[in-house]
């Protein structure tokens, strides 16, 4: 019979409902109460030898018991007591185990049994509450061969599925009796917390789903502080003051740093480094040469939330180990260990993400093997005060609904909430889980200044909680008439290291890189085994792709490619293929050379981009490519020229040069973003915010919607609305009518001044 794993792995069969009932929480509910009255062969001296529970199933019949619904492994009457002993799996013993009725344990729940050892001196009888396969608590109480009552309470039942169980060891024989589980506290279910939306500067939407018994729901909505007097704390110990001679500390004077517990004299003969290369800051690294030596953090006031230190080997192969412990406030417990071999060349290891949230103190200690020894050096943590919640409302009744909206908060502070559910009769939910509000609004742009032919800056307010600001740049380009127009060119010419494709550059990741330092425009992609060659990026290994920016091909939906590329081919052939977001295009290569294809895509879609690959991961580089589209007269292209971080949050512009206003128009947009530790939030992008550019040293008007300018012997009117546009010559001769849509007109006149009316507006012109 196949067991299922105590603590982790609960068989339960059958679904009970312990607890139909609603009640106040002050009236104690019984949900089970088992006497074991019905286990009436055998006795306690000598239970019976046919095992209750079902060898395929686990389940007691329910003749046996109380209420329906029991199973387990190893049950036998032993005369009005429940005896619980191992049972032989084909090759080895497995102890046996209780599992109460499946159902709603949910609230505040107290058990008490009678139990004690059929044989042997003293164990141990484990009660694990579980769901399915998941344990959600579980306590562990001593045996001995005496009966004794054992009480215990759980918080964290849920509402279905949930039983608890009693497991005795794989040797041991329990007799068990008097099972009583009774919830004295109700509560409902808790609502599910999601995430905030609609965030400003003053206040954000908070959502959260509906709850099964509920009638309204509270909302509790905070900020959080430090206690008075506590603040973020941050170490770092060189041991750079230790008194020490060459490889020995004094004996008599050894200055440790305060607080710290050093033991690195009384179990070796080395106490230190001090020479060039075994320490990380000079000039002394502690020494661990014997089993036994140690080092021990002071203890802290406030829980530790990094931890880390250098060490280096001095023996090729150590297979030494340096453990880790913490101290709970309590007694200490295990973070682990790590071989010495891992530091050969002197390096950092991080505990940071092993640290539970009651580390107040960390001692790292060693054990020697083949006679390795381990320098010691620059142990860094830091400790985070636990914050308290200053609310701006606590359980606030809000109603039914499912979203509240959150107004006339401070935007220069983070925010929190959660919720619970309160029934008819006032019975509430657990908490929900906390959600942090701690986004950041799109900033607000403002017009551009000092526009030129080739440059301006760009404007935007700042933002509240910003540590740095996204700017990202965009050409807007529109089609006079027909024609065709080029939406991507990429010689990779940035590539500039000398390393050829037979031979190339590696760099591994596990992560997209973002690839601007190699590309004209920003926003290229790749993931996986990055190659490089001259002029080329390219890829290895079966996740190896590299993609384009973001790419506008919606005008025609059909787009034509043109790429040279080289592929490695081994064997046979090698493929590499061309995806668009609706369509893909296979290049074969017969043998590793560089070849030039041109294909024609189809169905573009606005936010598209290509990505690049090999059939089996085979080497492949990109050397050139050209995406063109064809326009139609009046079609706007936009694409991201520049994306630049400005890393000070005081400084709200940028600007940009380089650029050919007389040919494109031009925009931006700002995101915002801040860090949280390891985690980059980033706000939405603002508004797009055009830029116009009026060539100086000629007549310009800003009439009727539309502005007119004249330019290298042409007159441009850019309409925003439909308009009527007619322009006379000085001596009030018609020169031409036009009746236009929204968008930049061009017209071809002579040299001179031209009165232009548009609408009801009129200018004068000069065309040179």
């Amino acid at each position: 019979m196949k067991r299922g794993l105590l603590c982790i792995l609960f068989v339960v069969l059958l679904t009970v409902n312990v607890s139909a009932i609603v009640v106040s929480e002050s009236t104690p509910v019984v949900l089970i109460n088992e006497d074991f009255s019905k286990f009436v062969e055998g006795a306690e001296t000598a239970p019976t030898e046919q095992d209750l529970a079902d060898e395929s199933t686990g389940a007691i019949d329910a003749q046996y018991t109380q209420q329906a619904g029991w199973s387990g492994m190893g049950i036998f009457q032993a005369g009005g007591i429940c005896a619980i002993a191992p049972v032989y799996n084909y090759y080895f013993y497995e102890g046996g185990y209780l599992n109460t009725p499946k159902g709603d344990y949910s609230g505040v729940i107290t058990y008490s049994f009678r139990a004690r050892l059929q044989e042997g001196d003293q164990s141990k009888i484990n009660v694990v509450m579980g769901e399915g396969y998941n344990t959600i608590d579980s306590y562990a109480h001593t045996l001995t061969t005496d009966w004794q009552t054992y009480t215990g309470e759980f918080k964290k039942g849920t509402f279905d599925r949930c039983f608890i169980q009693f497991s005795a060891g794989d040797e041991d024989k329990v007799l068990i009796d008097d099972i009583k589980i009774v919830r004295i506290k109700e509560i409902i279910p808790t609502p599910k917390s999601l995430e905030a939306t609609d965030l400003t500067r003053e206040g954000f939407t908070a959502h959260w789903e509906s709850s099964e018994r509920a009638k309204d729901y509270l909302l509790s909505v905070y900020s959080k502080r430090f206690p008075d007097g506590k603040a973020p704390k941050t170490v770092k110990e060189t041991f750079d003051t230790v008194n020490c001679i060459d490889s020995l500390i004094s004996s008599g004077n050894p200055q440790y740093p305060e607080g710290w517990v050093v033991d690195v004299v009384t179990h070796g003969t080395r106490h230190v480094y001090t020479d060039d290369g075994n320490y990380n800051s000079a000039s002394v690294a502690l020494a661990f040469d014997a089993t036994g030596d140690s080092i021990v953090t002071p203890l802290e006031d406030d829980p530790m939330d990094s931890f880390s230190f250098w060490g280096k080997t001095m023996l090729s192969g150590n297979s030494s180990k340096i453990h880790a412990e913490y101290f709970n406030g309590v007694e200490w417990k295990d973070l682990g260990y790590s071989f010495a071999s891992s530091l050969q060349t002197g390096r950092y290891i991080d505990l940071t993400s092993s640290l539970p949230s009651d580390c107040y103190r960390v001692k790292i200690w060693f054990e020697q093997k083949n006679n390795g020894r381990v320098a010691i050096d620059d142990i860094s943590y830091s400790c985070m005060p636990v914050r308290e919640n200053v609310y701006v409302f606590e359980d606030k009744n809000v109603g039914s609904v499912t979203s509240y909206a959150v107004e006339g908060l401070d935007e220069d502070l983070d925010y929190y909430y959660y919720v619970k559910a309160s029934s008819e009769n006032g019975v509430q939910s657990e908490p929900s889980d906390e959600i942090a509000v701690i986004g950041l609004v799109a900033p607000v742009v403002a017009a551009a200044t000092d526009v030129t032919e080739s440059s301006y800056t760009a404007h935007w307010e700042k933002t509240p909680k910003a540590e740095g600001y996204r700017v990202n740049n965009y050409s807007v380009y529109t089609a006079r008439e027909d024609e065709e127009y080029v939406v991507l060119e990429e010689d990779f010419s940035k590539v500039t290291t000398l390393a050829t494709p037979e031979n190339p550059d590696e760099f591994e990741s596990s992560s997209l890189v973002i690839l601007d330092e190699y590309t004209l425009l920003p926003n290229w992609l790749f993931s996986g085994g990055l190659r490089l060659a001259n002029g080329m990026l390219g890829g290895y290994g079966w996740q190896a792709t590299l993609q384009t920016p973001e790419l506008v091909l919606n005008n025609d939906t059909v787009f034509e490619v043109t790429v040279t590329a080289w592929a490695k081919v081994s064997s046979g052939w090698t493929d590499l293929y061309i995806y668009s977001e609706n369509d893909t295009k296979t290049l074969t290569f017969e043998k590793s050379e560089s070849k030039t294809f041109t294909v024609e895509m189809k169905n573009g879609i606005e936010k598209d981009c290509l990505r690049f690959a090999t059939d089996g991961g085979a080497l492949f580089f990109i050397d050139n490519i050209v995406v063109k589209q064809k326009l139609k007269a009046g079609a706007q292209v936009s694409r991201l020229e520049n994306s630049v971080i400005v890393r000070d949050p005081e400084t709200i512009s940028y600007s940009f040069t380089g650029l050919q206003c007389g040919q494109y128009k031009y925009g931006y947009e700002v995101s915002a973003y801040r860090l949280l530790g390891d985690d980059l939030v980033e706000s939405e992008f603002s508004d797009r915010q055009i830029v116009e550019y009026i060539p100086s040293g000629v007549n310009s008007l800003s009439v009727s919607g539309a502005k007119v300018y004249a330019i290298d012997g042409k007159l441009y009117v850019q309409a925003e609305v439909p308009s009527k546009i007619e322009i006379y010559s000085i001596s009030g001769m018609s020169v031409l009518e036009d009746s236009v849509g929204v968008g930049e007109n061009q017209y071809d006149l002579l040299p001179g001044f031209y009165i232009v009316k548009v609408g009801s507006r009129t200018t004068k012109v000069l065309v040179k």
